[in-house]
């Protein structure tokens, strides 16, 4: 594909058209080689966003592309996938305030939230109040890290 660069040589003090317009025809075959690699990747990327089972399997996976996802033509192939993640987000939000909202429940009939076994009360409770919280900010602490790279 791209052994032309290897083979072919210009030279650079000529002026000749036939030379010059043969030089930029290879540009433009290369940058168009380049685009269909980049329409190849972003293809793939979506691929593996949509195989991606999970918020944070989506996170390593766009770790993993850096700063391919940066190019102009994947970027836009790949761009719908962030209201996805936005989407997700959402989801475990509402899956921790559903949680939360049964512990209190459970609280409010029985005078104590729902711990694991053989866990001390007051341990018990401040360690599920610790998972709760990492169930709302996880998710947002690594999507601000997205923004970040």
């Amino acid at each position: 594909m791209i052994y032309i660069w290897l083979f072919d040589q210009y030279i650079v003090l000529n002026k000749s058209y036939f030379l010059y317009q043969a030089f930029i025809d290879d540009i433009e075959q290369f940058r168009n080689q380049i685009a269909d690699l980049d329409r190849r990747i972003g293809r793939i990327a979506n691929q593996a966003f949509a195989d991606c089972n999970g918020l944070e399997a989506m996170y390593k996976l766009i770790h993993t592309f850096g700063s391919l996802l940066e190019r102009s033509i994947i970027h836009n192939d790949f761009e719908s996938n962030y209201s996805i993640i936005l989407e997700q987000i959402e989801h475990e939000m509402d899956e921790a305030k559903q949680i939360f909202d049964q512990q209190m429940e459970i609280q409010e009939e029985q005078g104590s939230i729902q711990l694991d076994r053989n866990m001390p009360k007051v341990a018990g409770s401040l360690m599920w109040a610790e998972e709760l919280k990492q169930r709302y900010t996880q998710p947002m602490e690594q999507f601000r890290a997205l923004e970040n790279e």
